[in-house]
């Protein structure tokens, strides 16, 4: 992997990267990378084998791979800004995704309990569920969550759509 920043330029600055060499497929210049038909990443194909751009701006920057997870900060899979990426815990990382397509109550760890007849509110940190409330008050379900969210740093675009 030394030897990638000699084939590879990253714009810290767009978050593209372009290609220094040239080959029979691919010219000087020409953008790098391929998006992933499951998940909405791009990735580069360099000497045989796949690569997380978001992971190569870490390296390209830093010198180094990233030991833990990159996290999108604004969640846009393709924008590998520098700006927009940061090295984060698993825990961290899960603290700043966007809201599930299954959520109906429209804000993240409050739901409706047919069982209970009530709001629950809960709040997952460090891989452990923590019940908050329980109320017939959905704004008071919704205050208990948002207060556990800046309790646990729970970063400000968690929950987006």
């Amino acid at each position: 992997m030394d030897d990638i920043s000699t084939a590879l330029a990253y714009d810290p600055f767009t978050g593209i990267f372009t290609w220094r060499v040239a080959t029979k497929k691919i010219y000087i210049g020409q953008e790098a990378g391929w998006l992933g038909a499951t998940d909405g990443y791009i990735y580069i194909t360099y000497k045989g084998k796949g690569y997380s751009s978001h992971r190569l701006a870490f390296l390209l920057m830093t010198g180094a791979m990233p030991t833990l997870h990159v996290d999108h900060i604004n969640g846009v899979k393709t924008d590998n800004r520098w700006s927009n990426l940061r090295e984060v815990t698993r825990s961290q990382q899960q603290q700043n995704l966007p809201k599930f397509i299954s959520n109906t109550s429209g804000l993240m760890g409050v739901y409706w309990s047919i069982k209970r007849n009530r709001w629950i509110a809960e709040i997952k940190v460090e891989g452990k569920h923590k019940a908050l409330l329980q109320t017939k008050d959905f704004f008071e379900a919704c205050c208990a969550r948002k207060s556990a969210e800046r309790k646990y740093n729970f970063h400000v675009n968690h929950g987006r759509k």
